[in-house]
C-alpha cells in the first residue's frame, strides 16, 4: 500500500529552470510559511484570484494567478517553491513551459489542494474564534 502511495506522491522529481536543473521535493515547514507570508504579502487583487480559485470547485487557474503577479512577487515565488535564495537567478525564469513545469512538479510532490484546504479551513475556525473573543470582550461584565 505504501509503494502505492508513492507512485501517487513521488518523493521528488527533478526540473531544469533557465538552464539550471532543480529537486522538487515536499514542502517543508519553512518553505510553508515563507510560502504563506508571501501570499499574505500579495497584493489584495492576488490574493482574491488564489481564494477565488481554490474555494470549492474553483478552476485552480495558476497561470491566472501566476499572470497577477508582480515582477517582484514571481521571483520571490519562485526561491521559495525552488528552495533557492538566489532572487537576480530567480527573474530569469520567465519561460512558459518551464514554469508550468515548475507547477506540475510542486502539484505532484505535495498535496497542493488538501494544503491549502486545510490551511483555509484553519484560517476560518481562526476568525471565527477571533469574532467571538472581540463580541465577548464588548460585552459587560
Amino acid at each position: 500500500m505504501e509503494n502505492d502511495i508513492k507512485v501517487f506522491m513521488p518523493e521528488s522529481k527533478k526540473i531544469i529552470l533557465a538552464g539550471k536543473e532543480y529537486e522538487i521535493k515536499k514542502l517543508g515547514l519553512r518553505q510553508t510559511l515563507k510560502l504563506m507570508a508571501l501570499v499574505g504579502s500579495f497584493q489584495e487583487s492576488v490574493r482574491k484570484i488564489i481564494v477565488k480559485e481554490f474555494e470549492n470547485e474553483g478552476d485552480k487557474d495558476f497561470i491566472k494567478i501566476v499572470s497577477n503577479m508582480t515582477d517582484e512577487e514571481l521571483p520571490k515565488l519562485f526561491s521559495i517553491l525552488l528552495n533557492d535564495d538566489d532572487i537576480p537567478a530567480m527573474r530569469n525564469i520567465d519561460d512558459t513551459v518551464e514554469i508550468s513545469d515548475l507547477i506540475v512538479a510542486i502539484t505532484e510532490v505535495n498535496d497542493i489542494e488538501k494544503i491549502i484546504s486545510n490551511f483555509m479551513v484553519a484560517a476560518e475556525k481562526v476568525k471565527k474564534a477571533m469574532a467571538t473573543l472581540k463580541s465577548s470582550d464588548s460585552q459587560p461584565s
